[in-house]
């Protein structure tokens, strides 16, 4: 970081988040994971994602009154979720609502 002169709060920053990782062991392959999911049936994979993202979605009211089962479940099969990581502290979402219905 120092080669690239990256600054003090940055490198604190992406120090800590490792840190952070480490601890939490949230060691996860992305691409490794799509590679597999790639090489199983159709059928296993639906199930695959269902069993990892199915929960979330079919266990919390928010979704459940908002969207059809139906396309809860393509959202699933469509691989349209994906895992992000996000270290302590970081902002989610920043809305301003002075501005939202403007």
């Amino acid at each position: 970081m120092e080669k690239n002169h990256i600054n003090m709060d940055l490198r604190l920053r992406i120090r800590e988040y490792l840190r952070y990782m480490w601890k939490e062991e949230k060691t996860h392959f992305d691409e490794e994971e799509d590679l597999i999911l790639n090489y199983l049936p159709l059928n296993l994979k639906h199930e695959f994602l269902l069993s990892s993202y199915g929960d979330i979605l079919m266990n919390h009211s928010i979704f459940l009154t908002n969207f059809s089962k139906k396309c809860l479940n393509e959202t699933i099969y469509q691989g349209y979720l994906r895992e992000i990581r996000m270290a302590p502290g970081d902002v989610i979402i920043d809305v301003n609502i002075n501005n939202f219905y403007n």
